[in-house]
């Protein structure tokens, strides 16, 4: 097997092989809790009061708190939380690694909601006494976790019991009794350079897109490789054979007919039953890349994807929101 940590971009488009390359760490972060050494904070310097002014480091973050009812408690959000539409009216406090520091301070908030990988922030905010709480949302299961510890921490612990209770159900309603013989071979591509097959990254295992697909019936082609994010060389996708790809593109508001294109620049591995059959799909949306509430949404586009007959030729385009 063949698997690169780092490799080179291409020599064209050096600008798009850029904001590409930051809009396939921001998908890498998105889905990995951007887990890094925590310091210790969350709930041992927190105070029990009720908080009235909070602050959502990470769009997972502001979506469960929008799906808790705390759409007036939330004073700021990170430049990337859209959804609900209601967060874009939210003051922006920066990126998800680069916080204005000054701004979540300037919001006065009571509590700051953060994932693993702000660690560094969440230490300067607890030295000057501000409540934090981090979270985590690397699998399903962190992500339910999250939810109650947010509830816990927001005083709205019977909307988080509900909420999780309402998810649980929906997942088990999506589980499916395929047997293993019969899971078609996938490969969920989270990015790569744009107009070609180079850098492209997969999801592995333990993480919240592998699990989604084992729900839901497929087989993940590299379920097997520990790195949770592995960039396998062509050789290795070809050697796999996935009978689906899934390729999930954030950050941009690309058109169809950018969609289409996508689509046909899988046609160089014409080999492979994907690209055969007409099963490549390419996701803009989302809240395919944003572990949160609206799991059940991904859910059922992998069932669609996983159990529709393949699309016709003449329309790769179709693939699109399916």
């Amino acid at each position: 097997m063949r698997y690169r940590i780092n490799s080179g971009t291409s020599h064209k488009e050096p600008t798009r092989v850029l904001l590409i390359a930051f809009v396939v760490m921001s998908s890498l972060i998105f889905l990995s809790g951007c887990k890094e050494p925590v310091a210790k904070t969350a709930e041992q310097t927190a105070s029990k009061k009720t908080p009235k002014r909070i602050v959502s480091l990470a769009p997972t973050v502001t979506e469960t708190l929008f799906a808790l009812g705390l759409d007036k408690e939330i004073v700021g959000v990170t430049n990337y939380c859209n959804y609900p539409p209601k967060a874009k009216t939210k003051t922006r406090t920066g990126g998800l690694m680069d916080q204005n520091f000054e701004a979540v301070l300037g919001l006065q908030p009571d509590l700051v909601i953060a994932l693993p990988c702000h660690a560094a922030t969440v230490s300067k905010l607890n030295d000057l006494g501000v409540r934090t709480l981090s979270v985590n949302n690397e699998t399903i299961s962190n992500l339910l976790s999250s939810i109650k510890a947010i509830g816990a921490a927001t005083g709205k612990k019977t909307a988080a019991a509900k909420l999780v209770s309402d998810l649980k159900a929906k997942i088990e309603s999506a589980r499916s009794v395929r047997p293993d013989s019969k899971r078609p071979r996938v490969m969920i591509v989270v990015g790569r350079n744009p107009g070609t097959l180079q850098n492209i990254y997969v999801a592995g295992n333990s993480n919240f897109f592998n699990e989604a697909l084992v729900i839901t019936g497929g087989k993940n082609i590299f379920g097997d490789v520990r790195l949770k994010y592995p960039q396998p060389s062509l050789e290795e996708i070809i050697s796999r054979n996935p009978q689906i790809i899934i390729e999930s593109l954030v950050g941009f508001d690309y058109k169809p007919e950018d969609v289409k294109r996508f689509v046909n620049e899988w046609n160089a591995l014409g080999d492979v039953d994907a690209v055969k059959n007409h099963r490549v799909y390419v996701w803009t949306e989302d809240y395919v890349s944003i572990p949160g509430p609206r799991l059940p949404q991904l859910l059922e586009k992998l069932e669609k994807a996983l159990n529709e007959p393949a699309p016709a030729k003449s329309n790769p385009a179709n693939r699109r929101n399916r």
